[in-house]
This record gives C-alpha cells, sequence and structure tokens, in this order.
C-alpha cells in the first residue's frame, strides 16, 4: 500500500510504532483527520509540496525499507530518500544498471512492451462489447494498429544493427502504438472530456 500526503497542511508523524497521518481541517471547523498504519503494510510513501515529514517518520522508514519519494508540482518525482545501507532498491537499480547497453536489456525491454499490448488490445475487445457504430469503427482501427505493432515487435531482430539502432526500433513501434492507444481513449470519452495523447503532466487540484 501506498500513503500519498497531498492536501496543504498534511503531516506524516510515528507513533507507538505506527505511521500516523494529520490531515487538518482548513475550514476552521476542527474536523481534522487521523489515520494511523503499521510500517510492515506501506511499501511507498509520496510527498507533495504543501506537506511535511518528521525525522522521526522518515527514520522509521528507513528502518522498515519504506520507499520515501518527494514530488514536484506536477507529481513528478523529484528525489527519495535512501538509506546508508545496501536495500532492495539499490539493488535493483545496481541490476539495471549492470544490463543496460545489453541486448539483454532489449529483450527485456520487447517482453515488456509485447505483454503491455496483450494487455490494452483485451482491454480494447472489452469496450467493443459496448459500443456501436462511428466508435466501434474507432475501437478496430486502433486494435489493428496494436496488433501489427505487436506483431512486428515479436518479429524484430535483437541482434541486427546496433545496440541504439535495435533500442530505437523499439521505442518506435512502442510511440506509434501508444499514440493510437491513447488517441482513441480520447475519441471514446464524451466531446466535453475528450483529450489529445497522453499527458505527462496532468492538471491536479491542489489542498482536496
Amino acid at each position: 500500500m501506498e500513503i500519498v500526503l497531498h492536501s496543504f497542511g498534511a503531516r506524516l508523524r510515528v507513533k507507538d510504532g505506527l505511521f500516523k497521518i494529520i490531515v487538518p481541517d482548513l475550514t476552521g471547523a476542527g474536523l481534522e483527520q487521523v489515520e494511523t498504519f503499521p510500517a510492515h503494510e506501506i511499501s511507498t510513501i509520496l510527498l507533495q509540496p504543501g506537506t511535511s515529514v518528521s525525522s522521526d517518520a522518515l527514520l522509521y522508514a528507513l528502518e522498515h525499507d519504506t520507499d520515501v519519494i518527494v514530488l514536484d508540482h506536477f507529481g513528478t518525482p523529484s528525489g527519495r530518500l535512501l538509506p546508508n545501507r545496501p536495500s532492495t532498491t539499490l539493488n535493483i537499480w545496481k541490476n539495471q544498471l549492470a544490463i543496460s547497453g545489453t541486448r539483454h536489456a532489449l529483450r527485456f525491454a520487447r517482453q515488456w512492451i509485447l505483454q503491455k499490448l496483450r494487455h490494452q488490445l483485451t482491454f480494447l475487445q472489452k469496450l467493443k462489447s459496448y459500443r456501436t457504430a462511428e466508435k466501434l469503427a474507432y475501437i478496430e482501427r486502433a486494435a489493428a494498429i496494436l496488433a501489427d505493432v505487436h506483431a512486428r515487435l515479436a518479429r524484430l531482430s535483437l541482434s541486427e544493427g546496433t545496440f541504439e539502432q535495435v533500442a530505437a526500433s523499439i521505442r518506435g513501434l512502442e510511440g506509434l502504438a501508444g499514440r493510437s492507444y491513447w488517441d482513441l481513449l480520447g475519441q471514446l470519452l464524451p466531446a466535453d472530456y475528450q483529450f489529445n495523447g497522453r499527458s505527462r503532466q496532468p492538471y491536479r487540484v491542489w489542498g482536496g
């Protein structure tokens, strides 16, 4: 489970061996919200601007290998708290660096994208059950593109060309599928809610 502190003035503390979240009532009615969680249930703590965390809570997170990530105003990770001793996160980074730039990394990336495409195609198949006429045609066109990208990616040789060339081909195919998928989802929404593509910096309501 993740703890996400986003409301202005929200605080993370530790009390009686538990993470304690305090969310103030900014209306002045005195209806402060307080919740507690045991450390073993928390995998990640996300902190947005306007929130605070005590040093005791940070130490408690380090002791229990809880990932602490600080976000910027757009919700993009800006940094994280790391222990001085080896941790699971550091081991993951070490292994990622070890395979980066190798053909094994290309195989891993391709398998991950192929699996994502299969999940997206399954989701589009479900959407077809609830759409007719023009919107059904949108789904079928997008599904055809995703299926074609899946086939081309599965056939792509990872040994021909340089690492950079093969990586560029993988990114290009993933980009083609991604644009088609997110454009389709935008077209299926009511006109007032339609969007073009996927936003990396979505609109957020602060302090709510």
